[in-house]
């Protein structure tokens, strides 16, 4: 697991084997990244977020609270409403 430079980590965040927080991304509280999860910079991840394994969120998005990002999946834009993603680009299948 490696976390890069000015992070910030809410309350209770699980990071998992091989997952990446690169510089000045903000977790919320019991956001969980799974093995080799990957979140880009200056990137926002709500609270009570699930990033599936080996999903990626690129560089400066904003992950709505409440939301599950599939395996595999790759977030490009914004999310502004919670809900279940999955795909590349990640789409709403559940919200």
């Amino acid at each position: 697991t490696y976390v890069s430079t000015r992070v910030t980590i809410g309350r209770h965040c699980h990071l998992n084997t091989g997952s990446s927080i690169c510089h000045e991304v903000v977790l919320g509280d019991f956001v969980t990244v799974s093995p080799k999860g990957l979140i880009c910079g200056r990137s926002r991840i709500g609270d009570l977020t699930f990033i599936g394994a080996n999903a990626t969120v690129i560089e400066d998005v904003d992950v709505a609270g409440n939301s599950t990002i599939g395996a595999g999946s790759t977030v490009l834009h914004s999310l502004a409403s919670s809900g279940t993603y999955v795909g590349t680009p990640a789409k709403l299948i559940r919200g």
